[in-house]
């Protein structure tokens, strides 16, 4: 075994530290770079080079499969203003919308000789939103347009972040290489939505409305709801300061790496597996039955300046039922499949298809990436994304390694970069390795 260079492995954790300012969630380009540690479910392979590596690694991503936030406000001085009508061409059927972040704060991997053993702890937020375009269309010009309908509503909204402490291995069988990681998972905050089935009908006697529900909103530290004009959002995306005191659960992910020749490997993966059962202020919002209004239009009640107004006749309309509640919620499973093909000369093609569920809602993405060696110590990546139609998604890579140490910055989207209000795809990450 090599000698520990400690000097070396006190920069290292230095630098980890610093790394602690990237946000993440892993990238097209990132299954790109198999060298990489952080790689910690397709990256089986043992390095025969080193004895072991200590790594950190941090994306984030938004992301919209209709419009972005500057296609629905206009800058006046230092303010945006949301005006809802800017991107009414823009909306589809189901509309959704998606913050996320994970960070990889620690990963250790150890060498043997056919062997690799794993351990680290990440962070990951997730924020969803999908709603039908009719949900749309009533916030930005009221029900007149539905009179005489029932128009579904059917909001879904879902935030977790939570702590995951793993521990995995990777088998090197030499051709083919598998990977697993067995997670422990300590839920900070959640927001589910467990049924959401709301109706508007609007009657074109007097504006009568009818509301059909059959909706609930499981929550532990994101929901506090009392009335209309008494509701509390809080998302703690941390929660460092009370880490692993409930709302536990566990996770795994399944990867393998295949060289079908010298120039050519497959990968796939099926990452996220697990459930968090949450039993730290767990509470259950619900509404269920047919409820009447005998009303104005709805947004001439946004409108009012007499909230008090808006307030009794929204709560007459909705009526909430509050429970102390313990649930359990799956966290969002990815699956992925990829080849890479080495043309020689320091380039290398290759293609990668994702798919997960945003909100209850299908997200399936398509990428074809290339890189090349540039300098022994500089390599450079550009890939292209497909994701709900957008044809736009030109991201950029680049890795450098010096000495012991490979540092990796990438965005799906170059562009958003420089305008992310602008851009429906928004992502930005890096990372850094040391080897010893």
């Amino acid at each position: 075994m090599k000698g520990i260079n400690y000097m070396q492995l006190i920069l290292a954790l230095c630098m980890l530290c610093i790394s602690l300012h990237l946000t993440a969630q892993e990238g097209m380009s990132y299954h790109f770079y198999p060298e990489l540690a952080q790689q910690n479910i397709l990256n089986a392979k043992v390095d025969s080079a080193r004895s072991y590596t200590i790594s950190a690694m941090g994306y984030t991503h938004i992301l919209s499969n209709g419009f972005s936030l500057g296609d629905v406000s206009t800058l006046n001085g230092n303010e945006r203003t949301i005006d809802l009508d800017l991107a009414k061409d823009k909306i589809n059927d189901i509309n959704l919308q998606e913050f996320s972040s994970e960070l990889n704060i620690l990963h250790i991997e150890y060498y043997l000789k056919r062997l690799t053993l794993k351990a680290g702890y990440n962070q990951k937020n997730f924020l969803q939103v999908s709603y039908p375009k009719e949900l749309y269309q009533l916030m930005a010009n009221g029900n007149a347009q539905f009179i005489g309908q029932a128009v579904s509503l059917d909001p879904v909204s879902e935030i977790n972040a939570y702590h995951e402490i793993y521990l995995g291995y990777g088998l090197d069988f030499g051709k083919l290489s598998l990977g697993a990681n067995f997670k422990f998972l300590s839920g900070i905050s959640n927001l589910h939505t467990a049924k959401n089935n709301l109706q508007l009908a609007t009657s074109d006697d007097i504006y009568q409305l009818e509301l059909q529900a059959d909706y609930e909103l499981q929550t532990s530290g994101v929901l506090n709801y009392t009335s209309y004009d008494d509701v509390v959002l809080e998302f703690n995306r941390t929660g460092f300061s009370s880490p692993f005191i409930g709302n536990y659960g566990y996770g795994l992910d399944l990867g393998l790496d295949f060289d079908l020749n010298e120039d050519t490997r497959i990968f796939a993966s099926v990452q996220n597996l697990g459930t968090i059962k949450w039993d730290l202020r767990g509470t259950s919002y619900s509404s269920e039955g047919s409820f009447n209004y005998d009303g104005i239009d709805v947004i001439d009640y946004i409108r009012l300046e007499d909230g008090a107004s808006f307030r009794d006749s929204l709560e007459a309309l909705l009526q909430v039922a509050e429970a102390d509640l313990d649930y359990n919620v799956s966290t969002p499973v990815q699956y992925l499949a990829g080849l890479q093909y080495y043309l020689g000369n320091g380039l290398d093609l290759g293609a990668l298809v994702t798919s997960r569920t945003i909100a209850g809602e299908n997200d399936t993405a398509i990428a074809l990436h290339a890189r090349k060696k540039i300098k022994p110590w500089l390599t450079l990546g550009s890939s292209y994304t497909n994701r709900f139609s957008t044809y736009e998604n030109l991201g950029l890579s680049a890795m450098i390694e010096w000495r012991n140490i490979r540092a990796l910055v990438l965005t799906e989207n170059i562009l958003s970069v420089f305008d992310p209000l602008g851009k429906r795809n928004f992502s930005l990450g890096g990372g850094i390795t040391f080897g010893f």
